[in-house]
């Protein structure tokens, strides 16, 4: 390491030690505080971070990378930060997946103008990062409690040129370190223990973690898409997409974003998360999935919602079609039937109907009334559930189809034509209403747009009526060029519509929204995602992290990979 960066961090050091922050609240706080004092450090780049870990790992147990190359092997551990990565302009940085043949993750591959990072995970618990300066110089790492997802290091050693971290972690280098430098550069009792380390030109780290403790198991030899497609950008969005998603599986859960800050899963982002996986080839992982689907009717950050049986039947039956499994149509079989049964009730309910939901709800909903309230007596023929009337019967006349075709399946030809029936009676229901509610609060509902043809079919007779509303939503939203009147805060209802268009006949218009989303990823290269908008919804567990302390948005979004999977391969 070269000493004037020794004396400038000594400098530093000192100076933070002796200024102890002032009645800090949790670690995101003293992240903060200590930016703010001290600008000019290297500091956690807050944008663009993707989950890096293995399919099934719980939510503590996920790993986190920052364009530039940092990452973080679990949440709280520490940061290792590369030639301060974090410092180079986003522009010039370069990330992608590589794929290496018998590992089941990518490598995450990062480029910079000075140094090239190769990650790679391949079992829980162990990570090796290959990296090397392009002029041939020594390589400068830091071992350091800020990071991706950082959290105190109350104890650092450097015992032979090997690191031992809060007496768990291991940090090994291939060659040996030319030089090693352990220094606590903030107050002693708060945990920031640093590691500078010089290694040679092209060096590898290693990282073994003997305390990740158990990991739920999961089918799946890789985890990119199984499917191929021609465009060779297609393929790579694909791969990629589809290995967010498996790394964001918390056991043998979907969730919905980011899994730090959202613990739990949602039944209406999850649905299109096993649809996509199912269609990707990611056939035995979407059967474990779709089980806890069949197993729970409600669940989500809302309580109890209309949606949650037809959209559960749609990642049931998906799952159902490409797994051409007899044990697997038995073993959701009375599930299915149950939950085609409270859409055929709600549809005829003649006044409010409850049912409890499984698992948590965001903080904005706890404790409030009629988290249990399923939807209030049918209006018109239709299900009066909470949100968007077009939209909950859009997805239970899906729900309702699929239901019946796995009932032809089972042999039950009785509950297939009642379900039809029921289903028949929805869309006519729901066109009547189309037709007579033009411009209103219904026909102008986002959901509308994301529903009334992909996935449902509902509005499939109904081509005239809605040619001419997508055209006012387009004209309204969007520029000449494609792109948007406004940055887009819920990305994968962008997507949803713009897979409407393609089932409108529009393939420009549905081509226009993909490529605008390749262009504006929120980690570039990796395609990835965001919902914009505050952190008043999460459970506030980046508090206790020293890293992303400056969330502009919730990224990545796991609904917004699903939709992308499942328009890019019907384009």
């Amino acid at each position: 390491m070269r000493p004037a960066f020794h004396s400038a961090i000594a400098i530093a050091s000192v100076a933070l030690a002796a200024t102890q922050i002032a009645h800090p609240t949790n670690q995101r706080e003293l992240l903060r505080e200590a930016e703010r004092r001290f600008p000019e450090r290297g500091w956690p780049r807050g944008a663009g971070h993707v989950v890096y870990a293995w399919p099934g790992t719980k939510e503590e147990q996920k790993g986190y990378a920052e364009p530039g190359g940092s990452f973080s092997p679990v949440v709280r551990s520490f940061g290792v930060s590369i030639e301060d990565g974090d410092r180079i302009p986003l522009a010039q940085v370069k990330q992608r997946f590589a794929w290496v043949t018998g590992e089941a993750m990518p490598v995450l591959v990062t480029e910079t103008t000075k140094f090239e990072s190769h990650l790679l995970c391949d079992r829980p618990g162990h990570w090796t990062d290959l990296v090397f300066r392009k002029d041939g110089r020594p390589v400068n790492v830091a071992i350091r409690s800020v990071g991706p997802a950082g959290g105190p290091i109350r104890s650092l050693q450097n015992i032979h040129g090997r690191l031992l971290i809060d007496d768990r972690w291991i940090v090994r280098f291939d060659p040996p370190p030319r030089a090693v430098r352990v220094f606590e550069e903030g107050p002693s009792d708060e945990g920031w223990w640093r590691a500078d380390v010089t290694l040679a030109p092209k060096a590898t780290l290693e990282i073994n973690d003997p305390e990740m403790g158990a990991v739920e198991t999961l089918p799946f030899s890789v985890v990119r898409a199984r499917v191929k497609v021609h465009d060779p950008q297609m393929q790579d969005a694909l791969d990629a997409e589809v290995a967010h998603l498996m790394m964001s599986l918390v056991g043998k859960q979907t969730r919905a974003a980011d899994p730090l800050m959202y613990p739990f899963a949602w039944l209406t982002d999850g649905a299109y998360v096993v649809v996509a996986l199912a269609r990707a080839g990611q056939v035995d992982t979407a059967k474990q999935l779709a089980l806890f689907f069949a197993q729970h009717d409600f669940f989500g950050g809302l309580g109890s919602e209309a949606d949650g049986p037809g959209l559960a039947l749609w990642a049931i039956g998906e799952t159902a079609d490409v797994a051409h499994s007899h044990g697997f149509d038995a073993q959701v079989w009375d599930s299915l039937e149950r939950k085609a049964k409270l859409i055929v009730a709600m549809r005829h309910a003649t006044g409010p109907m409850k049912q409890s939901h499984y698992g948590s709800v965001v903080p904005s909903a706890a404790g409030k009334p009629g988290l249990d309230l399923i939807c209030e007596a049918a209006h018109d023929g239709l299900i009066a559930g909470k949100g968007s009337l077009l939209y909950v019967n859009a997805v239970s006349f899906l729900g309702l189809n699929e239901a019946a075709r796995m009932a032809k399946r089972q042999g039950r030809s009785d509950l297939a034509t009642s379900w039809l029936r029921e289903a028949r009676a929805i869309r006519e229901a729901w066109s009547r209403t189309l037709s007579t509610a033009m411009r209103t609060r219904e026909t102008e509902d986002d959901r509308t747009f994301t529903s009334a043809l992909w996935p449902s079919h509902v509005g499939d007779g109904d081509f005239e009526v809605l040619r001419p509303l997508f055209e006012a939503q387009w004209k309204k939203r969007r520029t000449t060029d494609g792109g948007f009147r406004e940055w887009p805060i819920r990305t994968y209802f962008d997507v949803a519509e713009a897979h409407n268009w393609l089932r409108l006949g529009n393939r420009e218009r549905a081509a226009e929204t993909l490529h605008w989303l390749f262009e504006n990823q929120s980690s570039p290269g990796l395609y990835t995602w965001w919902e914009s908008g505050s952190e008043d919804d999460s459970f506030h567990r980046w508090d206790d992290v020293r890293g992303w302390a400056h969330a502009k948005n919730v990224t990545p979004h796991y609904w917004t990979a699903a939709e992308m999977v499942l328009l890019q391969l019907e384009l």
